[in-house]
């Protein structure tokens, strides 16, 4: 978050500078290389077997899932950036139709308990963007009736411009929910380039998210929710990229201010083994447990924006080494359901396809 400067505040912003400079000194644009094809394919093979005569993806490790409306569209588009089949991509499309409501178009009501249904309508949306984009519209007509608008009563709450969970019934001020940085990028990430008036808005959002080291936290409205290891204030991957990929998706240019703060602050921290950022502090736990999210994430962004030397390499040489037999990935943590293989394979798959 933004605050007033302290002769600490200026120290350390300095300091973070100084890295920033350094590592752009060694960043060069890289081309990016044909995927490693068996790893690929291990992959998309394996996934595809779990894919049922419907065309859906359901967990078999965790009941939340078990109906699909998350994993499907997620699975969906980690296949088909991956490059897999065109008719099981096809099958996915006619499932995740399915699985959305008629009525209003929003993904993951169907269970007595809601699976996440922003994340759930934006991947949807994105999925069938991408592959039959006469269907994409009705989950981005949903999607625009769950951000807190202005108009609506949320000027000046922290949660303005942001995306919940979702609900069935609007949200009244004061009381946001759940609303986070991680939501609200898929939800841009969606709505993005469309017939949209709530992008200024959701950047506003996205920058109360921001910290004086120049990255990213997960949530201004709920600080205990931030796993940063300094404090609520402290920022770490995988929101640090959620942010700087929200404001891509927005327009912001990679030669911003911003947006080259956030890069370099992701440069300091980039690691393969973990979720960076969290070491040391009380959520230490979630680093290895995030980081299939850190690496399809941080994929995401150096694949946009040039990263450090050797980003590319490394990443796939770490992914490939936790390949298992069955062409799987699974998570030894279940702290963020990445245990589970469907989640997991998904993830690597955007982290080794990344930029095609």
């Amino acid at each position: 978050m933004q605050g007033p400067t302290t002769r600490r505040t200026f120290l350390a912003n300095s300091a973070a500078a100084a890295v920033a400079l350094a590592a752009a000194a060694c960043r060069r644009p890289e081309a990016v290389p044909d995927p490693p094809p068996d790893a690929i394919a291990r992959g998309i093979q394996y996934l595809l077997a779990q894919q049922s005569p419907d065309g859906a993806f359901r967990s078999t490790t965790y009941g939340f899932f078990a109906e699909g409306r998350s994993t499907t569209p997620f699975v969906a588009l980690a296949l088909a950036q991956a490059g897999a089949d065109a008719d099981a991509i096809q099958r996915a499309a006619d499932a995740c139709i399915a699985l959305r409501s008629p009525e209003d178009g929003a993904s993951g009501f169907g269970a007595q308990v809601p699976d996440y249904p922003v994340y759930a309508t934006a991947l949807t949306a994105r999925f069938l963007a991408r592959v039959r984009p006469d269907a994409a519209e009705p989950s981005r007509a949903w999607l625009r009736s769950q951000q807190f608008r202005a108009g609506v009563g949320w000027l000046g709450h922290t949660a303005a411009g942001g995306f919940g969970m979702g609900s069935r019934l609007p949200k009244t001020p004061p009381q946001a929910g759940h609303v986070d940085l991680s939501m609200t990028r898929r939800a841009i990430e969606a709505l993005a380039g469309t017939d949209w008036d709530g992008a200024d808005e959701a950047k506003g959002f996205v920058l109360r998210c921001r910290c004086l080291d120049g990255g990213f936290v997960y949530s201004p409205v709920q600080p205990s929710l931030n796993k940063g290891a300094d404090g609520p204030q402290s920022s770490y991957g995988t929101a640090t990229c959620d942010g700087i990929l929200a404001l891509l998706a927005l327009g912001e240019s990679a030669d911003s201010e911003v947006v080259a703060d956030a890069v370099g602050r992701l440069d300091a921290l980039h690691r393969l083994d973990a979720n960076p950022g969290l070491e040391g502090g009380p959520m230490e736990a979630f680093g290895p447990a995030m980081v299939g999210y850190y690496r399809a994430a941080s994929a995401a962004v150096y694949s946009q924006i040039p990263g450090p030397a050797g980003w590319r390499a490394e990443l796939t040489a770490a992914v490939e080494a936790d390949q298992r037999a069955d062409g799987s990935w699974a998570n030894g943590s279940s702290l963020q359901k990445e245990d589970d293989p469907l989640i997991a394979t998904a993830f690597a798959l955007l982290a080794l396809s990344a930029g095609s």
